[in-house]
């Protein structure tokens, strides 16, 4: 695996937070040549939308914290990754780094656990964290990536049931938290006489 921190100097403590590759004029995935299913036309409502029409009074998730037994790799990994997402680097110290972008963030903490291994899915608590993209433009160019600094990609971009459209990449940080990123095009399950597909769930 090759995870590595650069270093900068006007960052915190000298880290490098990671900007998105595609700031300062470079053009990022899905902006030209979109698949008919992840474009929207303007004015086309989005599951954004039809949130805002609801009654949750939830707008979204905040952040999600992750523990990891080993921190340091971890924090290089996560850094690369959400850093190659657009995320940026809010903290970091010796027990945590914590980014955000997309309107979440997440955090990533030192275990204090003196028996502290490799993730467990079928364990409790978290099964998998899931990150929506932007299009399946965004899907592919992280698969790319990913392979690029030998991550471990357990299921390269494919078409799943679960929504019209939905499209992913499933992938394992250094202890094996399993992370997805996906996109759904256009309103997805809010779209009329459309139900979530319950396979892998019954």
């Amino acid at each position: 695996m090759r995870y590595s921190v650069r270093r900068t100097a006007g960052s915190p403590s000298g880290e490098d937070t990671h900007r998105s590759p595609f700031e300062g004029g470079a053009t990022p995935p899905g902006s030209r040549g979109h698949h008919a299913s992840s474009t929207l036309e303007p004015g086309q409502p989005t599951m954004t939308d039809d949130l805002e029409k609801t009654k949750t009074q939830i707008s979204g998730v905040a952040h999600t914290a992750l523990v990891v037994s080993n921190f340091e790799i971890c924090k290089a990994f996560y850094v690369q990754v959400l850093g190659h997402l657009g995320f940026v680097m809010a903290f970091e110290n010796d027990q945590c780094v914590y980014l955000f972008g997309g309107n979440t963030a997440i955090g990533i903490q030192r275990s204090e656990s003196e028996t502290a291994g490799r993730f467990d899915q079928q364990s409790t608590g978290l099964h998998h964290l899931c990150l929506r993209a932007r299009s399946r433009e965004v899907v592919d160019d992280l698969h790319r990536y990913l392979v690029s600094i030998g991550a471990n990609v357990m299921q390269p971009p494919q078409e799943g049931p679960w929504a019209p459209g939905y499209y992913s990449v499933l992938f394992e940080d250094p202890v094996g938290i399993r992370l997805e990123v996906n996109h759904v095009p256009g309103r997805g399950l809010f779209e009329t006489g459309v139900k979530f597909n319950p396979v892998g769930y019954e």
